[in-house]
């Protein structure tokens, strides 16, 4: 319990010098900016959650719908997908639409 009440102090402790908007990633980048999956599902609207929860589970046999909607928040959450994921995604559906096969 004491490290849960240091956690605590810490944590509100970097609230008041950040913004959740300004939390960094290991890369560096802003959480927000690095958000690869929201901006993903903008560029592809026809795709269902369920088709990409289908294909990251091909990787990651646990990942879900919940999993899913947590990486869409991370400035919320602290979950991302990891890069093997997200090249994942991209090889399957933005292959399609860059060489026409399915």
């Amino acid at each position: 319990m004491a490290a849960n009440e240091k956690a605590r102090s810490v944590a509100a402790d970097q609230t008041k010098e950040n913004q959740h908007d300004a939390i960094l990633s290991q890369s560096g980048q802003s959480v927000n900016t690095a958000n690869w999956l929201r901006d993903f599902r903008a560029a592809h609207p026809e795709l269902q959650c369920t088709e990409i929860v289908e294909t990251v589970r091909v990787l990651f046999p646990g990942f879900d719908k919940t999993l899913l909607s947590k990486c869409m928040s991370p400035e919320k959450y602290g979950v991302r997908l990891t890069p093997e994921a997200e090249d994942l995604l991209r090889k399957t559906f933005e292959g399609e639409e860059t060489d026409g096969t399915s």
